[in-house]
């Protein structure tokens, strides 16, 4: 062991236990008008700071009443999205203002803020100000104090010690990353997700309808998910489910946010069935990417091409769809991606996936990349490993939800976890390849044959037990739909007051 290793280890307990000791906590509070035209803050800070940043451009020209305590010891200034103190504001000191939300209707795009009925769904870019130096280990507490008879949906974690207010944790991720908070006469509904629950707010319920139909097919989506490796990836996170009207499919649009906390938007036309929406793959395909972190843009192709290949996996899992239909479907994924943006790299293709419209290639490649991943890993071990385990330890050791990652990072972890080079190793093959990954071979020994535009499937293959562990298509395979007892569906006050 040379002398810079002893260094490290000497040294790194002294600096964890420095980060925690110099971390401050920021105490937030929370108002908002029953007509929902003004917002108010109150904040003091942990720490020492000279100023606070938003992340709106035009956050600076909604604010009103701002003053400070203590009184007649600092100016400020107000420059955009900046707000600066003529001296530093000590630790203690706080600051009050309201944000004018009629105005911000007016000024800002509807991603920002957007009336949907009697409930309001708005980001948090703004109005939320928060102190400039704030460090990675700073803590953030939100109180909230609402009218009668309005509610509030954050992707924050509910946390205790406020008193008689609601009382939020919000995870210390950067202050650019997007988040959505909604005000509103909706209810939070707890819909069970194996070890944990979704946290569901209805957005302009009269619009939508009767719940039932949602509350079963988020219920099933969860229940999907959870059969990768017995639990679910997030505690309790934020969803929205919002009405578009008619469209071309039950879920036209949806994603995830991770701004101060998990949430997902989901935006439907509320005049589907409910059996459309079962076998719409958006509520799996989101749900999915909660079991990695937030991946850099220039390695969408890994978090966009897991939850591909896992949307389709688990929803066969959960009797959501044959097995047959789960590789019909992927196989005419991988077709249509092969046609896609032609003669460029996976690599040239991701970074400029939304310039050159190259999703379907993007997408797929990752998706059959980690189909080849899961059936090495499962034939490399005899079934003992699968991608699902190796995810499950990731959780469990190295989840971090408040940086972004790049694909080097959490290969390398998937790769170290699993005890092999398969991640790094497919990945190293086809990000500098201009070929769709070959999956010519992986057919044939899954016992895929190939009919024109159409598949089917054989047990008369070498590898044909593991296509059929894919996809829970075993005496383990969890029960269908029909057959599994119904769930219990709660209603929360946490958020209601």
């Amino acid at each position: 062991m040379n002398d810079a290793t002893i260094k490290i280890l000497l040294t790194t307990p002294l600096f964890l236990y420095s980060l925690v000791l110099h971390a401050a906590t920021h105490h937030y509070q929370l108002t908002i008008d029953p007509l929902y035209h003004r917002l108010g803050v109150h904040a003091c800070f942990g720490s020492s700071t000279t100023a606070l940043q938003a992340q709106d451009p035009a956050a600076g020209r909604l604010l009103a009443q701002v003053k400070l305590q203590p009184k007649n010891r600092y100016r400020l200034s107000v420059s955009g999205r900046h707000l600066t103190f003529s001296k530093p504001l000590q630790k203690k000191a706080c600051i009050s203002y309201q944000v004018d939300l009629k105005l911000a209707s007016r000024l800002l795009s509807q991603s920002e803020i957007r009336r949907f009925g009697t409930d309001l769904l708005l980001s948090p870019s703004f109005w939320l100000w928060l102190p400039a130096e704030r460090t990675h280990a700073d803590q953030i507490r939100i109180a909230v104090s609402l009218p009668a008879g309005v509610a509030i949906s954050t992707p924050w974690k509910p946390a205790s010690g406020c008193g008689t207010k609601l009382c939020y944790r919000m995870v210390n991720t950067p202050g650019h990353w997007p988040a959505r908070i909604a005000f509103g006469r909706f209810r939070i509904i707890r819909v069970p997700a194996g070890n944990t629950y979704l946290r569901v707010a209805l957005l302009h319920r009269q619009k939508l309808g009767n719940p039932s139909k949602y509350l079963k097919w988020l219920a099933a989506a969860a229940r999907a998910v959870t059969t990768l490796y017995g639990e679910f990836p997030d505690q309790a996170p934020q969803v929205f489910v919002i009405p578009t009207g008619h469209k071309r499919s039950a879920v036209p649009f949806a994603q995830v946010l991770r701004g101060g906390g998990i949430g997902i938007q989901f935006f439907v036309d509320q005049y589907r069935p409910l059996a459309d929406f079962l076998r719409d793959w958006n509520a799996t395909h989101e749900l999915s990417h909660l079991f990695l972190p937030f991946i850099e843009r220039a390695d969408l192709w890994l978090s966009e091409g897991f939850s591909t290949y896992l949307q389709n996996i688990l929803m066969t899992r959960a009797r959501l769809l044959t097995e047959a239909e789960n590789w019909q479907l992927m196989h005419n994924g991988f077709r249509l991606a092969q046609d896609n943006a032609p003669g460029k790299t996976l690599r040239y293709n991701t970074r400029f996936m939304h310039r050159d419209n190259a999703y379907l290639r993007v997408y797929w490649s990752g998706a059959a990349i980690a189909l080849l991943a899961d059936v090495m890993l499962r034939r490399d071990s005899g079934n003992r490993q699968n991608l699902g385990s190796v995810l499950k330890k990731f959780n469990r050791c190295c989840m971090d939800h408040t940086k972004a990652w790049s694909a080097t990072e959490v290969l390398a972890k998937l790769d170290a976890l699993s005890g092999t080079t398969v991640f790094r190793g497919l990945a190293g093959r086809y990000l500098s390849s201009t070929r769709f990954p070959e999956l010519g071979r992986l057919y044939r020994e899954l016992g895929i044959r190939v009919h024109g535009k159409r598949i089917s499937l054989t047990e008369r293959a070498r590898f044909s037990h593991l296509r059929r562990s894919l996809t829970g298509s075993s005496p383990q395979h969890p029960r269908s739909l029909s057959e599994q007892e119904p769930e219990e569906i709660e209603l929360d006050d946490q958020d209601r007051r």
